[in-house]
């Protein structure tokens, strides 16, 4: 996906709290290794809808909300040395 970024609107988050709408280690990991790889995703925020290109130049935690971080565990040794964090729902949690 290709967004024209025309008021130069980059971001370069240290910390990026990713997946609360969509579950990206569950469902998108793939995707979210070739971003990584590329050094950036484009990102439309859903409230204004303006367009964001988001760096990753600077990234050093990812923080991940998913009910299913399975399928990113065999591919998070590719994304070193960014750090994860993965914190469960709290429905989920069991104490």
């Amino acid at each position: 996906m290709s967004i024209e970024n025309k008021d130069n609107s980059d971001l370069h988050p240290v910390i990026l709290s990713a997946s609360r709408s969509t579950d990206i280690p569950a469902f998108y990991s793939n995707w979210l290794l070739e971003r990584i790889r590329d050094g950036f995703c484009d990102w439309i925020n859903p409230f204004n809808r303006k367009k964001h290109r988001v760096c990753f130049d600077k990234t050093r935690l990812i923080v991940f909300w998913t009910k299913n971080p399975k399928p990113l565990f065999q591919k998070l040794k590719k994304l070193q040395p960014i750090e994860f964090q993965i914190v469960p729902l709290e429905s989920e949690i069991r104490i």
